[in-house]
């Protein structure tokens, strides 16, 4: 075989693969309409990667869809080596119940739980710290709704009250 007749061959191979490549857009670049991802330079389902990138090059996350519904996402730590921070991966016809976030810092470690009605709208928020209930908040029709709660440094209880998402005067 000739080296023009197998360079001919990976040309042609390699423009195959590519045109069968995922879009990587910015996350400007698409838009929702209906819980549909669309792109905004010619109105179809997307599928691919949006991302939000940082004037600096820096990834702060990547979303991930196929024909316009979302099947992952991954938000980055503030770094160039695009270490993740969390991965969400999404199931098209599941309701969380509740969601659970482990987080830490230099003065510990916390939980932040989200609690969700079977319309998977949010109805309970609250943070625990060493398996105290350090925040809670109160929502209906994902306002806040009812009594939220927290404590100050020194430990003084907080306690305010919503109303369809309006903090009611005391």
């Amino acid at each position: 075989m000739s080296i023009n007749y197998i360079a001919a061959l990976l040309f042609s191979l390699f423009s195959i693969l590519c045109s069968f490549g995922q879009d990587n857009l910015d996350i400007k670049e698409i838009y929702i309409d209906n819980g549909l991802v669309y792109k905004v330079s010619n109105n179809t389902r997307f599928t691919g990667v949006a991302q939000k990138v940082r004037k600096n090059g820096h990834v702060v996350f990547e979303d991930f869809y196929n024909d316009g519904v979302i099947l992952h996402s991954i938000n980055y730590f503030n770094s160039r080596n695009k270490e993740p921070a969390a991965k969400t991966i999404y199931h098209k016809n599941f309701v969380p119940k509740q969601t659970v976030k482990y987080l830490s810092n230099e003065k510990g470690a916390w939980q932040e739980l989200t609690h969700y009605d079977e319309n998977g709208l949010k109805i309970l928020e609250e943070t625990k710290r060493d398996g105290i209930i350090t925040y809670s908040c109160e929502f209906l029709n994902g306002k806040k709704h009812g009594k939220e709660y927290c404590f100050e440094e020194d430990g003084t209880k907080l306690t305010f009250y919503y109303r369809r998402g309006k903090k009611i005067k005391q």
